[in-house]
């Protein structure tokens, strides 16, 4: 076996995807999109639908969602992620200590939910102190989480050649950057808002109200609950929802107008319904949360799910397209990673906790916010370096057979050979580099050898029309 192959094996059974894991994700992250959905939807409109939810009905049903969701998240997806970051946990140190962290951190807030359905059995009752550790510790770490994969994005961008053509990167380390903000102000926003409005111990007796949260209702919180959560989270959405938008346009088939009316339909519909709540502030006049204002509420869900779904394919559409140009890529399996990270992540800072509701509905969506975040950055973190790595091996071939070619080396059988040895050699070396952060090439010894191939036509092509050009016409 070549060099280069061996390489190229020894680093996929350490690497991310060496062994197709992405895969194995696939049915837990349906399975946790369909219980983060449902525990979403029934914390947005358990005011409306308060009879059987709040009553063993909807009890029930918060438990087999939270049983759900943490069981295929602890040992179905956590157990997948175990295996798929194997090699980058231990060679990139900030990546595995946050695995780490997650690891201890989901026990711990699973532990919290189940002494609250514990104390909704045996004592009618809960505290509202677990609801805030929760929020406070779910979304604190994946504030972190996402800071670190926006500071990555963000080096990317900055460290580029071209950066018009890396716009996109920009608007992908934006987009966690802004939402690293606005879940790090929840801490603080959100747990404010509930030892305010709420009694300490939560009761199915009590009225279920959603609140206006302005600065006449709550002051400096409901000032920076709009300013620095609000807003900077639609701006994230916004952000993420460009750059998929021009990710997606480069593989689309269909007419522009077509193309844009499809993209933008969900967004539009998201903000639509948005807009006369936020215009509305200071005021808080108009409430998206009125009871008879409900209508808003479901174009809101329904645009931001089609949203999501709209962020997913692009990922999907991406990854389809990396298998395509090479067989086996691990980037397709990287970008079919990020494409469940991304939803399961989006979903799951949606549901209002602060309105801290019997059964709490939308508390276990929102605790699963730092895995579904680990998920995402490290499926983003791995992808950028197999591609970048691709590129610059890419850009050497292409550099070395142009000095081959310049020095009039290309032509002969032996000299060819010559070139692939010495092309391969850069590829094994290329491939040691990448192997250290226990990140995949997505191309292979045939993949390499192809490209060389095509690289080289291409330059005994361009050799043999200018010399076409420099012979004389016939009279």
């Amino acid at each position: 076996m070549a060099p280069f192959a061996a390489a190229r094996r020894d680093s996929g059974n350490s690497s991310v995807t060496g062994n197709n894991h992405a895969l194995g994700l696939a049915l837990p992250s349906c399975i946790i999109i369909a219980a983060i959905a449902i525990d979403t939807l029934s914390a947005w409109f358990i005011d409306v639908i308060e009879g059987p939810l709040v009553a063993a009905p909807g009890f029930i049903m918060f438990v087999a969602t939270t049983i759900t969701m943490f069981a295929a998240s602890q040992y179905l997806l956590l157990g997948a992620v175990r295996k798929i970051t194997r090699g980058i946990r231990s060679r990139v140190l900030f990546l595995g200590t946050i695995y780490k962290v997650v690891v201890a951190a989901q026990p711990v807030m699973a532990g919290i939910i189940a002494v609250i359905i514990l104390e909704m059995v045996f004592l009618n009752e809960y505290h509202l102190a677990w609801i805030v550790a929760v929020n406070i510790l779910a979304s604190g770490l994946a504030a972190v989480i996402l800071g670190v994969q926006a500071y990555r994005f963000l080096s990317w961008f900055v460290g580029s050649r071209d950066r018009r053509k890396d716009f996109v990167i920009l608007l992908y380390g934006i987009a966690p950057a802004l939402s690293a903000l606005a879940i790090g102000v929840n801490t603080f926003t959100h747990s404010s808002i509930m030892l305010q409005d709420k009694p300490a111990l939560i009761e199915p007796t009590q009225q279920i109200v959603f609140h206006s949260v302005n600065s006449t209702t709550h002051g400096l919180v409901g000032v920076l609950f709009i300013v620095a959560y609000a807003i900077p989270l639609l701006a994230s959405f916004v952000a993420l929802m460009i750059g998929s938008a021009l990710h997606l346009r480069y593989y689309s088939k269909i007419g522009k107008t077509r193309y844009w009316t499809i993209v933008c339909l969900p967004a539009v519909l998201f903000f639509g319904a948005l807009v006369p709540t936020l215009a509305a502030y200071p005021s808080g006049s108009f409430n998206l949360y009125a009871e008879e204002l409900v209508a808003f509420r479901v174009v809101v869900i329904a645009g931001a799910f089609a949203s999501f779904g709209v962020i997913a394919y692009s990922y999907i559409t991406m990854s389809r397209m990396a298998q395509q140009e090479v067989a086996n890529n691990p980037v397709r399996d990287y970008l079919l990673v990020a494409a469940f990270g991304i939803v399961m992540l989006s979903i799951s800072d949606m549901p209002p906790v602060y309105h801290a509701t019997y059964p709490p509905f939308g508390l276990p969506a929102h605790s699963l916010m730092v895995i579904t975040s680990l998920i995402s950055t490290m499926s983003f973190y791995s992808s950028a370096i197999s591609v970048s790595e691709d590129v610059r091996l890419r850009r050497s071939i292409r550099a070395f057979a142009r000095e081959s070619h310049l020095l009039g080396k290309i032509g002969t059988v032996r000299i060819d050979q010559e070139l692939q040895s010495r092309v391969l050699t850069i590829a094994k070396e290329q491939s040691k580099v990448v192997e250290e952060v226990g990140v995949s090439l997505s191309m292979t010894e045939e993949d390499v050898k192809k490209y060389l191939d095509e690289v080289v036509t291409e330059l005994r092509k361009n050799m043999a029309g200018g010399e076409d050009n420099k012979r004389p016409s016939r009279p």
